[in-house]
């Protein structure tokens, strides 16, 4: 039955790591630390809004195409079995196919489009599902635009759904800048760490606070 399929147009892209040491680099890399959670966060939001499918991109530079995003953690509703060989078609993208979002991506801003909106070779990659409405909220580390948190929807986006998906965003963010500076706080510690405990020498075992 999925053989008979006729396939899309859309040409199937592969997938490459961001470079190393790259803002990209260090995004993909915290989100393989933080996969449970995130996967968790995903499903909820899915199932909240009823999403054909939610994600977490990642941009990175293919050899031959330029700049291009990948899918690297998804949520779905329902069952996609029936198009896995079209929705590999977008789990990536070049950056040549979205070139009339990427400046808004850049500034931090939600894009939502209508698949009948899409230019034509996006548009190709969505042929013969149920998606007509993608949502998109860049993610920036460091001012520098990583990747994307959005949704496919079969039907319009609401206000409140597109405020969610923008919330998870800066959440990620926020998380991501937290434990950063977590990092870079304990780093300042360990040069001095002797002078530390005999400064804040840790409680006895059994000590009781002072009265």
């Amino acid at each position: 039955m999925v053989g008979s399929l006729p396939r899309v147009g859309a040409p199937l892209v592969e997938a490459h790591p961001p470079p190393p040491g790259t803002p990209g680099a260090v995004f993909f890399d915290w989100l393989t630390d933080n996969t449970a959670r995130l996967q968790g966060r995903l499903d909820d939001i899915s199932r909240r809004w009823n999403s054909l499918g939610s994600f977490i991109e990642v941009n990175y530079h293919h050899p031959e195409l330029g700049t291009a995003g990948a899918v690297v953690m998804t949520s779905r509703v329902e069952d996609f079995a029936r198009y896995r060989h079209r929705i590999t078609r977008i789990t990536v993208i070049p950056h040549v196919d979205v070139a009339p979002y990427l400046p808004r991506w850049k500034r931090g801003e939600a894009v939502l489009v209508s698949v009948d909106d899409m230019p034509g070779r996006l548009a190709l990659r969505y042929a013969n599902t149920r998606v007509r409405w993608s949502l998109n909220v860049p993610i920036l580390v460091e001012g520098v635009w990583v990747g994307l948190v959005g949704a496919v929807t079969a039907g319009a986006v609401p206000a409140p759904m597109l405020d969610a998906y923008r919330a998870l965003a800066v959440l990620i963010e926020r998380e991501m800048a937290a434990e950063q500076a977590w990092e870079v706080f304990r780093s300042t510690l360990d040069g001095d760490r002797t002078s530390l405990d005999k400064r804040f020498p840790p409680p006895m075992e059994g000590r009781q606070p002072d009265e």
